[in-house]
């Protein structure tokens, strides 16, 4: 029979993947700035968002690699549950930014476009 931490995860190493998705998503409120101030003006809304999903996937990447000795998973399973932990808390942040933050409408937050197109 497994151990109750290893069919569950090492709350350990939950915790430990909670911390690194604040620096990722540290990472990426700065991303995005940088990309509204510095790409958006020279490439244009679309463009710049498209070149920031490569750009940010990367930023993620590295963070990732990083911490992934400081995080601890025990074994594949274990680090799968850390990024499905690091996928609901960005959904939750994302909408909830876009929701209480930015004030967007329930179906811009969930369409997901530029305010300028229509």
């Amino acid at each position: 029979m497994m151990p109750a931490t290893l069919a569950t995860g090492s709350p350990g190493t939950i915790w430990r993947g909670v911390a690194v998705w604040f620096c990722i998503i540290l990472v990426e409120v700065v991303h995005g700035i940088a990309r509204t101030m510095f790409l958006a003006p020279v490439l244009g809304d679309l463009r710049a968002r498209q070149l920031a999903v490569l750009t940010g996937s990367l930023l993620i990447l590295l963070v990732a690699m990083s911490f992934i000795r400081w995080i601890r998973p025990a074994d594949v399973a274990d680090a799968m549950r850390v990024g499905l932990v690091w996928l609901a808390l960005t959904l939750v942040f994302e909408v909830s930014f876009g929701r209480f933050v930015v004030h967007a409408t329930w179906s811009r937050i969930a369409w997901s476009r530029p305010a300028t197109r229509s």
